[in-house]
């Protein structure tokens, strides 16, 4: 493809199905960026028509799950000693929980972070990656949770030679409620980085995004109109987010249970609200109680030990 400055990038095409939402998700997260002051770069989806368009070939980026598989074999893991996704919240706690954790015992959690360190040329390339790596997984993670970008499992996160992680395949938006985590912070994703800088990054960013909800919110607007009418039910979540008067677990609860074809729907709440069951319910919460929830949803034991198999919650 031939820029309008002369430079050539290439480009993928795609076609066979609907990429209106991919553009519009990435157009609301480049407005995201700008407003907390993130560095990452959207990458660009230019519709040609209603079932395709050229989608920007990201140079320099490797699929995590390829990274981790040059570091650890993952491919010779074996989940078939799970049940099927749609039953996996029907075991007991216990149940769930000890086959998540032998999964677990398979996989180190320091893999992906051995990857990075493996092609890292100095200590002091690795302390850069490992920073980049924090302040792109911060903004990833808060875009994830607000858009409600589902199915990040380890082939829709890329990693760059420098660190900076991004996400690809933004078409499974507004999955607020789905059978995933609001996020992907599983063990191989902290253990590359501080937690406590990541949980303050987290407060900065969600804080920067707040205190200009309605430029983005707007923005949101003018990025998904295209809907119509579908448009406005989902969103509400969103400006809850933004304003401060919704948790993770507040969104995720109201979609369960307004979800008419939600499999074992009862269990699912039930299981949601043992999580949450020390949480203080208030009108409005501040930015470190809205992290606090998010950061304990994403990585809860027993929510991870019945999020779907294809999205690989032990690694």
């Amino acid at each position: 493809m031939l820029l309008s400055n002369g430079k050539t990038r290439r480009a993928i095409l795609k076609t066979g199905e609907s990429l209106a939402g991919d553009a519009a998700a990435i157009r609301a997260s480049a407005c995201a960026a700008r407003v907390c002051g993130a560095t990452e770069r959207a990458y660009s989806v230019t519709l040609l028509d209603e079932d395709s368009a050229l989608i920007e070939f990201l140079e320099g980026y490797e699929r995590l799950r390829t990274l981790i598989e040059s570091a650890h074999k993952i491919n010779v893991l074996n989940p078939a000693m799970r049940p099927d996704d749609h039953d996996l919240v029907e075991s007991p706690v216990a149940a769930s929980l000890q086959r998540h954790n032998d999964l677990c015992s398979k996989v180190p959690a320091y893999a992906l972070r051995s990857a990075i360190e493996q092609s890292s040329s100095s200590v002091q390339d690795f302390i850069s990656k490992k920073q980049n790596f924090t302040e792109s997984l911060s903004f990833m993670t808060m875009i994830i949770w607000i858009l409600g970008l589902g199915d990040r499992h380890l082939q829709n996160i890329m990693l760059s030679q420098d660190g900076r992680l991004r996400c690809v395949d933004w078409g499974d938006v507004w999955r607020h409620g789905a059978a995933e985590l609001p996020a992907r912070l599983t063990r191989n994703m902290l253990a590359v980085c501080d937690t406590q800088v990541l949980e303050s990054r987290l407060q900065t960013t969600l804080t920067a995004l707040r205190g200009s909800n309605l430029l983005l919110e707007a923005a949101i607007k003018v990025s998904f109109k295209w809907m119509g009418d579908k448009f406005q039910p989902k969103f509400k979540y969103i400006q809850n987010i933004l304003r401060g008067t919704y948790l993770s677990y507040d969104v995720y609860r109201e979609v369960m249970s307004e979800a008419d074809n939600l499999k074992h729907k009862e269990k699912h709440i039930d299981l949601l609200d043992y999580v949450f069951r020390d949480v203080e319910r208030k009108d409005v919460y501040n930015v470190e109680e809205q992290i606090s929830c998010l950061l304990l949803h994403s990585t809860s034991p027993e929510l991870l030990s019945v999020t779907r198999s294809g999205w690989e919650p032990w690694i």
